[in-house]
């Protein structure tokens, strides 16, 4: 209940102006200031017809009867401001209204009389209000007074006469409200926190909604008051009755994610607990906005440090894509820009900790591609990924180096690339590739070649991928040399072919290879699984002439092919490389074991044990006339566990023979030939540059801003420097510099978190 109301003496009578412009009539629109006119449609149809008939009849008339009809429409006009309907004659009424109309004086003196008695009224229904006990109460209330004063402005329009700026009766009744109000700025705070405690104490309630839509409607009709007083307290009140359980739920949860979705909740809440009460949009908005400034901008420091990384690690694209809504909404969209590109950057950075870092990145960057495209404008995009570039090349030479790792690791290992090829001749040369999948791989294409343009090594990256690609080549498989095609293709498409030229090298070479091979085998009698593949030297720098004696069956070939490829090219030698050649053994014994696929020297010295059980590592040696290291290696692999022990050791001695109980259950052992792997080398020295560089660049900017202001509070010395700097600050990192910087009595930093400059 509200109490201590004092009201003004009334004022002598003097015209209430007329508007620029009334409202619209209620009968032509009665939507327009619905308030007004609730429950009225029927009645105000009828008085507009009264009126269009009667005021026919007048004008057929030569002359107005004459009889003394003030005292009877004022006795109408209390009648009607009693909510008494029934015992009015509209008709009657009317008629004499229009008589009164064609009296100007007679239509000034009504006019005022009724003009008091409104005043009065809305004075009356005020003090009514200060005694009420609920808001519904108040809303019932308003919706009485109003549909008397609506009634009673509709059956009087007669006298409202334009010309005689004589103004309609709902206008003066709520100007009356209004006036009152401003002389009584605290009333109507009384009320309108009246109204606001009601509505919060009812918030989950959906009984008697109309009395409070109505409640509401009448604290909407007081124009300024409601947009300069009620509507900042209304926000203001919800704000803080939603701040602890926003707190709650901030603290509750580890997850951002978990966070926003009980913050979406809650906001459809208060979409719908407003919905119904018919607020202007405006107002709405205002309340939605100031919400967003609870849940997002107040703890925008806090989002940042708790959750942006995760959500990029978690390709959380819907709660990022949350939180750039709640950015604009609150025009804090260039902070947490901002932030979130640190945090690109620093994700980047950390890809390089894991085992396989450019897969992280590219999950990385599929996480930036989708948020450039549909979350970020043009400028914001550019932003994001000058930092995620950043990071990536935080190692330059290590990013480029691993890249080509990647792709060597994506190349051989892809699934839908693990069909030996059978017929590579025919493959390469006819161009017969089977791109069934081609269209997934080009997916895969367009990511890699993405993160080679970030690349600013690229150099390095040639160098690593020319060689990776020329021990992946020896392996033909018709998917690898088609992937490894295209990608050059890509390539030279992005810098030219100077770039590609060793890489285009490779392929002119295997072409030019299968070609050869192809005439060879049309003109000898060569056996149909002899196969040779001819390179260039000057592409393959790490392949160097194996010295081997091979089995007589294949030494026959092999020099054959030898002749015949010397009278092709004249100018031309050949040395075979027995390390990088595959070949396939067919397994006669009841070991289990049907097929052996291993490189030259391997199969030489397994092919050795088919006329000696027991040999020494020296005889094999002898046998073999090979390099006694590489003969030591591929014993080493071919009695080791995983590839079935194939060979063994005899017991107590340094012989060796054939394992007849191999430790394997495969019919067919494929034995590694080749390494594809560049060794991993940490490089410390790059990461103590990028940690001193950053160090350097917060001491220059610590220097710079207390040489101009001398003394400076630490946090604004710290905010200052953010905006000068290109990566994150660190607090820990920060805090350390000042001590740095004051060991070296650069500065001093005080007790009360000053730091002062020392010159």
């Amino acid at each position: 209940m509200i109490r201590n109301i004092h009201f003004f003496e009334p004022q002598p009578y003097i015209p209430p102006p007329l508007p620029p412009r009334r409202f619209i009539d209620p009968i032509q629109d009665e939507t327009n200031n619905g308030h007004f006119f609730v429950g009225m449609k029927k009645d105000l149809q009828m008085i507009h017809s009264l009126n269009n008939s009667i005021f026919s009849e007048l004008n057929s008339q030569n002359s107005l009867p004459k009889s003394d009809i003030r005292q009877e429409i004022v006795e109408c006009t209390d009648i009607i401001l009693n909510c008494d309907y029934s015992s009015i004659n509209a008709k009657n009424l009317i008629f004499k209204l229009s008589k009164v109309r064609r009296d100007v004086k007679l239509c000034y003196s009504i006019h005022k009389i009724i003009t008091e008695k409104v005043q009065q009224f809305a004075r009356k229904m005020i003090s009514n209000f200060l005694t009420i006990e609920t808001v519904y109460q108040l809303g019932s209330q308003w919706k009485n007074d109003i549909n008397c004063i609506n009634h009673l402005s509709s059956l009087m329009s007669p006298l409202c006469i334009k010309e005689m700026r004589l103004a309609y009766f709902d206008i003066i009744f709520s100007q009356e409200i209004i006036n009152f109000f401003n002389k009584n700025s605290e009333t109507f705070q009384k009320i309108s926190n009246f109204i606001i405690s009601e509505f919060l104490n009812n918030l989950n309630m959906a009984d008697n909604i109309e009395n409070l839509q109505n409640a509401f409607l009448f604290i909407y009709s007081t124009g300024d008051l409601f947009n300069n007083i009620f509507l900042p307290n209304f926000i203001h009140a919800q704000i803080e009755y939603y701040r602890p359980i926003v707190e709650d739920l901030f603290f509750k949860f580890d997850y951002l994610s978990d966070y926003f979705k009980e913050i979406s909740n809650l906001e459809n809440n208060i979409k719908n607990s407003i919905t119904c009460l018919h607020l202007p949009n405006f107002a709405q908005n205002d309340l939605i906005v100031s919400f967003h400034h609870l849940v997002f901008a107040e703890k925008l420091d806090d989002i940042c440090k708790r959750g942006l990384r995760h959500l990029i690690l978690d390709k959380d694209h819907q709660t990022i894509e949350k939180c750039t809504e709640y950015a604009r909404s609150t025009d804090t969209i260039s902070t947490f820009t901002h932030e979130l590109s640190f945090d690109f950057e620093s994700v980047a950075e950390d890809c390089f900790k894991h085992t396989r870092p450019i897969k992280s990145v590219i999950e990385i960057m599929k996480t930036l591609g989708y948020l450039s495209k549909v979350v970020f404008n043009a400028e914001q995009a550019k932003m994001l990924k000058d930092f995620f570039d950043k990071g990536f090349n935080s190692t330059p030479e290590l990013a480029a180096r691993l890249l080509a790792e990647e792709i060597n690791n994506i190349f051989l290992n892809d699934e839908e690339q693990q069909n030996p090829i059978s017929n590579i001749e025919n493959t390469i040369i006819n161009d017969s590739i089977n791109h069934s999948n081609e269209n997934n791989f080009k997916d895969k294409l367009d990511i890699l070649i993405k993160i080679f343009r970030v690349l600013q090594c690229k150099d390095v990256f040639e160098a690593y991928h020319h060689l990776l690609l020329s021990r992946r080549i020896l392996m033909l498989k018709s998917s690898v040399v088609h992937a490894d095609e295209l990608f050059a293709i890509e390539l030279r498409n992005q810098c030219g072919p100077e770039y590609t030229k060793r890489i285009d090298s490779i392929f002119e070479d295997l072409h030019k290879s299968i070609q050869i091979a192809r005439e060879f085998v049309c003109c000898s009698n060569s056996p149909k699984y002899f196969k040779v593949l001819v390179l260039n030297q000057a592409n393959w720098t790490h392949m160097k002439q194996t010295p081997l004696e091979v089995p007589s069956c294949i030494r026959q070939s092999l020099t054959q092919f030898a002749q015949f490829y010397c009278m092709k090219n004249p100018k031309k030698k050949i040395g075979w490389n027995h390390h990088f050649s595959r070949v396939k053994l067919q397994v006669n014994n009841e070991t289990g074991i049907k097929e052996i696929i291993c490189n030259g020297i391997s199969a030489t010295i397994l092919y050795l044990f088919n006329v000696n059980k027991k040999l020494t590592l020296k005889q094999i040696c002898e046998l073999c006339k090979g390099s006694e290291n590489e003969i030591d290696e591929c014993v080493k692999w071919l009695k080791t566990k995983k590839n079935g022990k194939i060979i063994t050791f005899i017991k107590n001695s340094n012989e060796i023979e054939i394992n007849q109980n191999p430790k394997t259950d495969q019919q067919i052992i494929s034995l590694p030939f080749i390494s594809t792997t560049v060794p991993h080398a940490e490089s410390e020295r790059a990461k103590y540059q990028i940690g001193t560089f950053k160090a350097n660049q917060i001491d220059a900017a610590i220097m710079s801003l207390l040489k101009k202001e001398k003394s400076m509070d630490k946090y604004e010395l710290k905010t200052q420097i953010k905006s000068i700097i290109t990566f994150r600050l660190e607090d820990e990192l920060y805090e350390k510099e000042l001590e740095n910087l004051a060991k070296k009595w650069y500065l001093k930093l005080d007790a009360s978190g000053r730091v002062h400059y020392l010159p």
